[in-house]
């Protein structure tokens, strides 16, 4: 079986790979500043350390 080329032309993936590029940049710099903010940290290791403890949970019973 043969790959089948695409139907887009080099500068229409050209112009959809800058778009995505600038979408990542963007939820990356609201990213940086969410984390900014302690009480998010706070959250957020919180949450990982009931999720680690709910594995370790699940694995001793298993």
């Amino acid at each position: 079986m043969t790959k089948r080329s695409s139907k887009r032309s080099p500068e229409s993936k050209a112009r959809m790979a800058k778009l995505m590029r600038s979408r990542q940049d963007e939820i990356g710099k609201r990213n940086k500043e969410r984390m900014a903010d302690p009480k998010i940290g706070h959250r957020i290791r919180d949450g990982m350390q009931a999720a680690f403890g709910e594995a370790a949970e699940i694995q001793m019973r298993g």
